[in-house]
């Protein structure tokens, strides 16, 4: 049996066994023609399953990719990584989210820089904004298309700024804790110390745990 109407029922349902299992799913259709069409495709998708042939998924504009995208990372991602993605999916999906994966090309990235720098984005942010659309395109395997063009090759991510951080002088470090100790703040003056003594990162010490600490000469 393959096609068969169950008792009141209009729909037919296809009926067989691939590989020893046995397959009885609804075609959805009423008509005994397009019935064996459904069936004779999914006979066909489970042959090319079982040879290894990956099925070719559909073009996809860039904004359905990146909700997709967003849905399967979020749970992951920390609450800042959250709002710096949504802030690069702001800029980027009102310029390319009506493009399709499969259009976008280095071109398309090089004039979206552009325009980004031409509104006052730093080239860190721009670097940013382009580093999702990448993520993005990589999960659609898109991005080394794009990567291995000539274009890109000449252009690539924007250089960024080097020079910004430097250390602290000892009369500078002196005078930031001599004003974070005159603060209303009661927490300022030991967080920006342990910031200090131990180099870490902001985050690092704003979620630092008792558990997390060990001190040496305690109790």
């Amino acid at each position: 049996m393959s096609l068969y109407r169950p008792k009141g029922s209009r729909v037919y349902v296809m009926d067989f066994m691939f590989h020893g299992q046995r397959i009885r799913e609804t075609t959805g259709m009423t008509s005994l023609t397009r019935a064996r069409e459904v069936l004779s495709k999914r006979k066909q998708d489970l042959k090319d399953g079982a040879a290894g042939i990956r099925k070719q998924q559909a073009p996809r504009l860039l904004s359905v990719a990146a909700k997709d995208w967003q849905e399967v990372k979020q749970s992951k991602w920390s609450h800042r990584m959250q709002s710096i993605a949504a802030y690069a999916l702001g800029h980027l999906l009102p310029e390319m989210g009506r493009k399709l994966l499969v259009d976008i090309d280095a071109r398309d990235i090089l004039k979206y820089q552009k325009a980004r720098l031409t509104e006052g984005a730093s080239n860190r942010t721009v670097n940013i904004e382009v580093g999702v659309l990448r993520q993005i395109m990589k999960r659609a395997g898109q991005w080394e298309r794009v990567r291995n063009s000539d274009t890109w090759a000449d252009v690539g991510m924007l250089k960024e700024r080097d020079d910004v951080g430097r250390k602290l002088t000892s009369s500078e470090e002196s005078m930031l804790i001599l004003e974070c100790g005159r603060s209303v703040s009661r927490c300022l003056l030991p967080f920006v110390v342990l910031l200090l003594e131990t180099g870490s990162r902001f985050n690092t010490v704003r979620t630092l745990t008792w558990v997390r600490l060990t001190l040496p000469n305690a109790g």
